[in-house]
């Protein structure tokens, strides 16, 4: 964070998200930063089958069983209830049932029980309330206790105790600081405390000790519509603690050491030391598609730089690796916001990055699982210039 930023801690800037539209895409490519090696095009990657119906804003969650789940989202501007399961041994697609309600930008959260809980996201510019569970065993959704507020962009973090605490997202009007938190022995929410501030589009990552840290997003107001993947988002940003911690017991909320830069569209990953690894996305002052990466250390709460990606990337994905290396796809790039079909791998003991070749596909807003075998499948998402994808790929293996 700027020193001007930080005298200046309610200032109001002009904010272009494009993270949350990708519509327009123009086709764009980026050469490897220098210093950072490119792999061989197309290395590790393999095709599989596709999706049945092509999907971006889904949810994806590895169940019990070894698949993967994947539900909801919008295919060419139509909100899917539609769900698949994809199964690695035999690399296929197959139905599993359909939502009670069509919804995209919602969150999926797979119990300690094996079940699903989906939550939230938005319908026909509602921003929906209503929370659904799916049973691997029977392979059929039931409706469950409604959140206490519709909201999507929001995030969904299972506790330790069993419990699922939604922070944050967006309601249709409002920016959201309020969180609340899923019983799955009674299938009922209630209110947690709220965060020092509100945020959506942020992420938040369970720590090895139980407390949940979240970072970044933004705070918008006086926004002129609703929020879909097709339309900007134009208002302005209000900043607050860019990063806050949340202890489940007492349940309290206490802002952390800022992070250097203040993100929307990234992805945070906790490494096998327990540091996390905060990627990419969007600058909130400037709207510009960010390369940098910084380190969380939970024991000492501070924050330091690591090396940069060889191009810039939000609304990606970033997947741990067996290996302890974190992979990251695709996503966003450039100022005109093109999607990349760039990979690289994060190594943690050298605080380096190295290429993971090209996939088949530039996409953004996919989703993007580690299978039980340590392959990791991308599915879905938008491609620049062509529009929703069912296409899938294979990482490793």
């Amino acid at each position: 964070m700027s020193a001007s930023a930080a005298a200046r801690p309610r200032a109001l800037r002009p904010l272009v998200v494009a993270a949350l539209l990708l519509a327009g895409l123009s086709p764009a490519a980026r050469s490897p930063a220098a210093g950072h090696a490119a792999a061989p095009a197309r290395a590790a990657w393999s095709a599989t089958q596709s999706l049945d119906t092509g999907r971006d804003h889904a949810t994806a969650t590895l169940l019990q069983n070894g698949r993967v789940l994947v539900a909801g989202g919008v295919s060419n501007g139509t909100c899917l209830e539609t769900a698949e399961l994809y199964d690695p041994p035999t690399g296929r697609w197959g139905p599993a049932g359909s939502m009670a309600t069509a919804r995209y930008a919602a969150t999926a959260t797979r119990l300690q029980d094996g079940r699903v809980l989906v939550a939230g996201g938005i319908l026909d510019g509602r921003h929906l309330g209503s929370a659904e569970l799916y049973d691997p065993g029977t392979r059929t959704w039931s409706a469950t206790g409604p959140m206490t507020t519709g909201r999507a962009l929001h995030t969904a973090t299972l506790l330790a105790d069993g419990e699922v605490l939604v922070t944050g997202g967006f309601d249709g009007t409002n920016e959201l600081a309020s969180t609340e938190l899923y019983d799955p022995t009674v299938g009922r929410w209630r209110p947690g405390l709220p965060m020092t501030s509100p945020r959506m589009a942020h992420t938040a990552t369970r720590l090895t000790d139980g407390r949940v840290l979240v970072v970044g997003g933004i705070a918008v107001r006086d926004l002129p519509l609703p929020i879909t993947p097709r339309l900007p988002i134009v208002g302005v940003y209000t900043r607050g603690p860019a990063a806050e911690v949340y202890t489940p017991v007492p349940g309290g909320w206490l802002a952390t050491a800022n992070p250097t830069v203040d993100r929307v569209a990234h992805t945070a990953t906790r490494l096998g030391d327990g540091r996390v690894l905060v990627i990419g996305g969007y600058d909130v002052e400037t709207g510009r598609p960010l390369a940098s990466a910084e380190l969380y250390t939970p024991a000492t709460d501070t924050w330091s730089d690591t090396a940069s990606m060889g191009s810039p990337h939000a609304v990606h994905t970033a997947t741990d690796l067996a290996d302890g290396s974190v992979l990251v796809a695709g996503g966003g790039t450039l100022d005109g916001y093109g999607t990349s079909s760039a990979a690289e791998r994060y190594l943690p003991a050298s605080g380096s990055w190295t290429g993971a070749g090209t996939m088949a596909w530039a996409r953004a807003l996919h989703t993007a699982t580690r299978l039980p075998d340590g392959r990791v499948l991308v599915a879905g998402g938008r491609r620049a210039g062509t529009g929703t994808l069912a296409v899938a790929e294979l990482f490793g293996g």
